[in-house]
């Protein structure tokens, strides 16, 4: 996309939307940022725990000669 054509639907976007549909407030933005990068964060250790209890769970039954025990 050349940047005539990005300059043009980002202004087909404020058009569209309006000027009040976005935020200018600094530190509601900040603390929006923030929170989806906790979020983000916590989401991203949660699936690192998720996949190890995958794979301990697998390895039990690897282990136990009965994989579809487990």
């Amino acid at each position: 996309m050349s940047s005539e054509t990005s300059a043009n639907v980002r202004s087909n976007y404020i058009n569209n939307h309006g000027s009040d549909y976005f935020e200018y407030d600094l530190e509601t933005l900040f603390i929006e940022f923030l929170e989806k990068d906790i979020q983000c964060t916590e989401f991203n250790k949660m699936l690192a725990r998720t996949k190890a209890i995958l794979l301990d769970l697998q390895l039990r039954g690897i282990s136990g000669d009965n994989p579809e025990a487990v």
